[in-house]
């Protein structure tokens, strides 16, 4: 027994001393101490794609989970949150859609005409086959628009991470410039639940993922990836608790999203 608690405090220095050593070494680990007593969020702005590509199952199960944890906040008038849909009709910002921007309802009520029924028509759009505004998923342009405005806030982007807007006149380069801007408060997060594109496009997802996450191992900014599972049965469950952690709405639910922040950055900087 002795030599079991021998082990196990070896273990425990050796991890504290990891810790550490990752504390001083790379700056997203560090960000993510430093944030540890950080006040609760209020502000949140989600973005829905609701591109082509975009499966009509796994959308119902992002707006049913979203419209759940936004109820937690009815007649708390300290939270505001904003719900925009990208992937319409149209190029740059034109394609970006206004859903819902308020503060928190006051009462039940008015959360369902307010809220609730207009995320609940969010749907991937239909076009005429004669119609000749270009569909597009504007992922640059929406977070070079947004990213500046909303430093601080907490930033939730539903998309399979690609910016498709190679039929438009002005094509958005990636928006270093808006990230960098964003993660000049750090108490701000970009968390990105994203779904598996086409094979074709496996590659240009990886990259955008490299891109952000290069950034957050500088400390630039704090961003979050989470893959949502491929299979129907299981992702909503998945949705439920990243958006638990996403919009937490207890003490309980700040307590475990800090601790799973702190650990996601680690493990991120191990793998390297």
């Amino acid at each position: 027994m002795k030599k079991l608690f021998t082990i196990i405090g070896i273990l425990l220095v050796l991890t504290a001393g990891f810790v550490t050593y990752l504390f001083f070494t790379d700056q997203g680990v560090a960000n993510e101490f430093r944030q540890i007593r950080q006040p609760r969020p209020n502000i949140f702005y989600t973005a829905i794609d609701v591109s082509a590509t975009i499966d009509t199952a796994t959308l119902f199960d992002l707006k049913f989970n979203l419209i759940s944890r936004l109820k937690n906040f009815i007649g708390d008038e300290a939270v505001s949150y904003t719900v925009v849909s990208f992937g319409n009709p149209g190029c740059g910002m034109a394609s970006v859609k206004t859903v819902v921007s308020t503060q928190a309802p006051k009462e039940e009520v008015a959360f369902k005409y307010e809220v609730e029924d207009p995320i609940s028509e969010i749907s991937v759009p239909k076009i005429e086959a004669t119609s000749t505004v270009p569909l597009t998923t504007p992922l640059y342009a929406m977070m070079e628009n947004v990213l500046p405005k909303r430093k601080g806030g907490r930033i939730i982007i539903f998309s399979d991470l690609l910016n498709e807007d190679s039929d438009c006149p002005l094509q958005y380069p990636f928006p270093e410039k808006a990230i960098r801007e964003f993660g000049e408060n750090k108490s701000g997060q970009i968390i990105f639940l994203y779904l598996k594109p086409h094979p074709s496009k496996v590659e240009k997802q990886e990259e955008f993922i490299e891109r952000m996450k290069k950034l957050s191992g500088e400390g630039v900014v704090r961003a979050f990836f989470y893959p949502i599972p491929e299979r129907i049965q299981e992702q909503g469950d998945f949705l439920e608790a990243q958006l638990q952690k996403a919009i937490p709405a207890t003490n309980f639910d700040i307590v475990r999203e800090r601790v799973s922040r702190m650990v996601d950055t680690i493990v991120t900087a191990v793998r390297g």
